[in-house]
């Protein structure tokens, strides 16, 4: 680890000496007292959560657009945040996932409650319990690779193995609940869920998202990495541990992410598939409806459908990337909001800083 730490920066320090910046995007003129309001409370919320920086884009319910950038991309350097970088956007894969699996139920070639052994036999061994409906929202009962001290374990002993999905599902292939019984947030049922995708479309899950999502939408910026580089331009991810910060941006293997989490994407792009995930447009209606029938998840004020969340009156998704790149994505009273935030404070616990942002946003400026 000590090869990615750095001496520490005084972040709340380096960010009060860089300014909001914040540009409407087309000839739609976005709303100039809400956009300073915006800034303004971007501006507290960066120096609250104590992270490096942060953007948000929004699109008014007439469609004007709004971009937002606060604080660093680069603590080394002293690069300031814009609107072009890239981070990965962490669980909002999930929805990416989701929307493949359901154009493919829309297909004839998936059913939404057929059991996953039909499609992957053998892969798990509750496989004939456990639906593709189970599996998309969160009530598959599986265990957690993440949680697996034998697969820690395994980690520490072999850092440069290079994880298959199939080994991380096995590390997961333990119930903690019966299917169905309750709400447990996983990565590895997406897991599951890419290797559905690659065995019913003959593809690798990059390809398929690709090509049915990213292309038709001409997300020219989202990309799903198969190794640790980043495309440029990109900002640096953070977690700051024991008064010391570290760049963690390239330290984490992709493939650990990978279905539930690996896309790489700017704040543009993600306004865009905003938009796509809440009108439905890559679905059909039945699809669409079935994705958001929202059930309780136990949490307060939060119920989840297959990949789309409704988070107190606040619908759509959030993403966490080892806890170093967050992001938020939400529908709200006819606003379209996007937060990308590129670094934890100390004592994080892997939620989602950059939906803390975008509710703190959104109570003060009275969305």
């Amino acid at each position: 680890m000590e090869r990615y730490r750095h001496c520490l920066l005084l972040v709340l320090i380096a960010a009060f000496w860089i300014g909001i910046t914040g540009c409407s995007d087309d000839d739609l003129v976005f709303d100039t007292e809400l956009s300073r309001a915006i800034g303004i409370s971007l501006n507290e919320a960066v120096d609250q959560y104590r992270v490096p920086g942060a953007v948000i884009g929004i699109i008014d319910p007439a469609g004007a657009r709004w971009t937002g950038t606060r604080g660093l991309a680069n603590l080394e350097t002293g690069e300031t945040m814009t609107a072009d970088l890239r981070f990965y956007i962490g669980s909002n894969t999930k929805p990416f996932t989701a929307i493949v699996v359901l154009q493919l139920v829309d297909e004839g070639r998936i059913e939404l409650d057929a059991p996953i052994g039909d499609y992957l036999p053998g892969l798990i061994t509750r496989g004939g319990d456990i639906t593709v409906r189970l599996l998309l929202n969160m009530r598959s009962g599986l265990g957690n690779y993440g949680a697996n001290p034998e697969f820690t374990k395994a980690y520490e002993n072999n850092p440069d193995h290079i994880w298959t999905p199939e080994e991380l599902v096995q590390y997961s292939n333990y119930t903690v609940s019966e299917p169905g019984e309750r709400f447990e947030y996983n990565n590895a049922n997406y897991f599951i869920l890419g290797l559905l995708i690659e065995k019913t479309t003959g593809r690798t899950y990059e390809e398929a998202v690709v090509s049915r999502i990213v292309s038709p939408l001409g997300l020219d910026h989202t990309s799903l990495p198969t190794t640790t580089d980043m495309p440029i331009p990109h900002a640096h991810g953070y977690r700051f541990e024991n008064g010391e910060v570290a760049d963690l941006t390239t330290f984490y293997p992709v493939e650990l992410s990978w279905a539930a989490g690996v896309i790489v994407s700017n704040v543009s792009d993600m306004r865009v598939f905003l938009e796509a995930f809440i009108s439905g447009s890559l679905l059909s209606k039945e699809m669409f409806l079935e994705q958001w029938t929202l059930v309780p998840t136990g949490r307060e004020n939060i119920t989840y459908g297959l990949a789309a969340a409704d988070m107190n009156g606040s619908y759509g998704h959030t993403g966490s990337y080892h806890d170093i790149f967050t992001s938020a994505m939400f529908h709200r009273n006819g606003y379209k909001i996007v937060v990308l935030c590129n670094g934890q404070a100390e004592g994080g616990n892997y939620d989602s800083t950059a939906a803390k942002i975008y509710f703190k946003i959104i109570s003060d400026v009275g969305i």
